[in-house]
């Protein structure tokens, strides 16, 4: 990553800039599409590739993290090239390196793991240096700056906007927690987790409360609920019950990113822009995802990015270890994304990862600190087979619905019971909206 963020790293199309370019500022054509259009679809308005509140989300978000994990996997195999060629180093060391580089894969963390409410923010972002080992010395290691902490500009993406309290056109390297300065020199890191994990655990048990299957008169309408933050399902109980991928999304942007660039769309490249569909747009299986090329006439497609098995759109070349959840009963569901499933596996595998995100309500109850209110109501039926009551616990859903742009920039609304925190509904926003649909 080191050397993919080097200025004048080659091919440009592949260095850590020009690929943040495409998600955020600068709003020009990236250099790995040179044959693309050279004016934006809608004459009104460049706003980027990336694709924000839009049935398109997963899909091309899929797309430009294979062309990330792309180059960064590519420059690891060029740097086992040169150890290869290099005589100072023996072959032991080399065997080593060569295996390393052929095991390595996109590393990623877990944010809704239970130990994140302990063990907060991982230290390998916040610290400045990171030892490495040095080949030629395979008993000692070298300190190298980390990547992974910031992103220096050279140069700052043009068209970067300014407005307290964010100053990004002055500010030569990306923040999370910034302070509010226009020159900040603070080593930064986000601010302690407070809300409790159980918050984006239940977001994702609700991704997962989608059906196996739908009727085909609702399958569009699930898919825009699943994809995106901003539509909304026509029956309440459905908006109850289920939760766009978008939205655990958005929290996580602005749990990290603070006032920061991961907060703001125009920069959160580089942390690691937005066409928004027309009114009447047709969104279907066959919508382009550019700037992605699959070959020098055709753009990657909706369809391409589908599953990752044989005949399951374009080969992705993704590798995933079998994952084995406990469920009900003292058994346990081994769910393999690398093989074909029935509906039936489908429908076990769902309900077993929503029940792993689903947290258990006794300890939510105890730790919460409210004292329990006197009931509404008895309810005079007995609990369905396999059900218990739980006393003193109620469950309930907070539906709200925000506009995207009624700020500059990135918001949020949180919801409190007393003094203690319930949930939060999170915007990704842009600190420029005016060429945005209000």
């Amino acid at each position: 990553m080191i050397k993919i963020q080097t200025p004048g790293y080659k091919p440009v199309a592949a260095s850590w800039q020009e690929m943040g370019g495409i998600h955020g500022v600068p709003y020009t054509n990236w250099s790995g599409d040179p044959n693309g259009p050279d004016t934006p679809v809608d004459d009104s308005a460049w706003e980027g590739y990336c694709y924000h509140s839009s049935a398109l989300f997963p899909q091309w978000h899929r797309v430009v993290m294979l062309l990330v994990e792309q180059s960064v996997t590519n420059e690891a195999r060029a740097i086992v090239g040169e150890i290869e060629k290099d005589t100072k180093i023996d072959s032991i060391e080399k065997t080593k390196w060569r295996n390393a580089g052929s095991k390595l894969r996109f590393p990623y963390w877990d944010w809704s793991d239970k130990k994140v409410e302990k063990t907060g923010f991982p230290k390998i972002f916040i610290a400045a240096t990171v030892d490495v080992i040095d080949p030629h010395k395979p008993t000692s290691t070298m300190a190298l700056s980390n990547p992974l902490m910031c992103y220096i500009f050279e140069p700052i993406p043009a068209g970067a906007p300014d407005q307290s309290p964010v100053y990004f056109s002055q500010w030569v390297r990306t923040y999370r927690w910034a302070t509010r300065s226009a020159l900040t020199n603070d080593v930064d890191g986000p601010r302690p987790i407070t809300a409790p994990i159980s918050v984006i655990r239940s977001k994702l048990a609700r991704v997962f409360s989608f059906p196996a299957e739908a009727p085909e008169e609702l399958q569009p309408t699930y898919w825009e609920y699943f994809s995106d933050a901003s539509k909304t399902l026509p029956n309440a109980h459905l908006a109850a019950t289920l939760s766009s991928l978008e939205e655990p999304h958005n929290k996580i942007h602005l749990d990290i990113g603070g006032t920061g660039n991961m907060s703001y769309l125009e920069m959160a490249e580089d942390q690691y822009g937005t066409y928004q569909e027309k009114a009447g747009a047709i969104i279907s299986e066959d919508s382009c995802l550019p700037p992605f090329r699959k070959d020098s006439e055709h753009y990657w497609v909706a369809k391409d990015v589908r599953g990752l098995q044989p005949g399951q759109g374009l080969d992705k070349y993704y590798t995933y270890p079998p994952l084995t959840l406990p469920v009900k009963g003292g058994k346990s569901v081994t769910i393999d994304v690398m093989k074909s499933s029935t509906a039936d596996e489908r429908i076990e595998y769902i309900a077993a990862l929503r029940e792993y995100y689903k947290d258990d309500p006794v300890p939510l109850r105890d730790g919460s600190g409210v004292k329990a209110k006197p009931r509404f109501f008895y309810p005079d039926l007995d609990p369905d087979t396999g059900y218990k009551i739980i006393s003193g616990y109620r469950d309930f859903v907070v539906v709200g619905s925000l506009s995207q742009y009624a700020f500059r920039g990135s918001h949020r609304l949180e919801l409190f019971l007393d003094e203690s925190f319930v949930g939060d509904v999170s915007v990704f926003s842009r600190l420029n909206p005016e060429q945005c649909e209000a």
